[in-house]
């Protein structure tokens, strides 16, 4: 019986899992403009990022409570996460990061999973749930 519950909890466990998309994801299904609000710093910031869909060429930019941009640098992708080195170029605060990783995850609603951890710094961890914007 306590078998039976505890894989009936399991299974709901999963089930309230937000979905990701499929192992057939590629970086070119990323390709594009996200944006959202970045969660885990000390003022509203919004975000865009940029997927290039190749190795060079990807850009993210923050506005609001820091006002940051740089270029993401492809690094490889472990499961359904992309890992990009983030490096910002152009800082009016030194609110921004610097240098981290990115990790992105594209959920099965087509939104964007964003998570930033610091490679240096003391900073703390941030992230998103990014949504497809419009090019124009």
């Amino acid at each position: 019986m306590r078998r039976r519950t505890l894989l009936a909890l399991a299974l709901i466990a999963l089930a309230a899992m937000p979905p990701t998309a499929s192992a057939r994801t590629s970086l070119a299904d990323l390709r594009g403009p996200w944006g959202g609000s970045l969660d885990g710093v000390d003022r509203p910031t919004e975000m865009v990022v940029r997927v290039s869909g190749g190795s060079k060429g990807s850009t993210i930019a923050f506005t609001g409570g820091i006002d940051c941009s740089g270029a993401l640098i492809y690094g490889g992708r472990r499961g359904e996460r992309f890992t990009f080195t983030e490096r910002i170029t152009k800082s009016a605060t030194d609110r921004c990061g610097g240098l981290g990783i990115v990790r992105l995850r594209l959920r099965a609603d087509d939104t964007l999973l964003y998570r930033w951890e610091p490679l240096y710094g003391d900073f703390d961890p941030s992230y998103s749930v990014l949504q497809r914007l419009l090019e124009g």
